[in-house]
């Protein structure tokens, strides 16, 4: 009994085989066609042969794209060997840049996510600071239930759940 590999083999040989002859036969009929073709141009009898053009130009394009269906797997083939040294050189190429991205995320996920706060008015400043550098405000309350240090934004204690007032 036949395996599909072997049907598979066997059909793109047929259809290389059927392409091929469908090619050269494309090729006969066109020539034929405009020979005739030529030929009647210089005298005065219509060319017997001219619907060999029109049969030769539809056959070539079956006939081309038969022996191409049989030949996908090297043409396949063919384009990865050109394409797979260009991704690798452009990927030695854009390796720093990657590394440098990677770098930078690696160390803002590792950062102390409280190195700094942000104030009301969209400035940042340095985890320990009291008071905005850029409009004043108080950046830090106190929890007046526990004591717990609270950023300006927290309207609930995160030790103790008291509820703090704006003042």
């Amino acid at each position: 009994m036949e395996n599909n590999m072997d049907k598979h083999k066997r059909t793109k040989k047929i259809l290389k085989i059927v392409g091929i002859l469908m090619i050269i036969a494309a090729i006969v009929c066109i020539v034929f066609g405009f020979i005739s073709f030529s030929n009647a141009l210089g005298g005065s009898e219509p060319p017997n042969l001219f619907f060999l053009l029109m049969i030769g130009f539809p056959l070539l394009v079956v006939g081309i794209f038969l022996t191409l269906m049989g030949c996908q797997k090297e043409i396949a083939r063919y384009i990865k060997n050109e394409s797979v040294p260009i991704f690798n050189e452009m990927g030695q190429e854009i390796k720093p840049g990657v590394s440098g991205i990677t770098k930078a995320v690696k160390d803002g996920l590792n950062s102390d996510e409280n190195s700094q706060i942000v104030c009301e008015c969209g400035q940042y400043n340095d985890k320990d600071s009291l008071y905005c550098s850029a409009c004043g405000r108080a950046l830090k309350k106190t929890c007046p239930m526990c004591g717990n240090g609270l950023e300006q934004k927290d309207k609930f204690c995160s030790k103790c759940g008291y509820k703090v007032e704006d003042k």
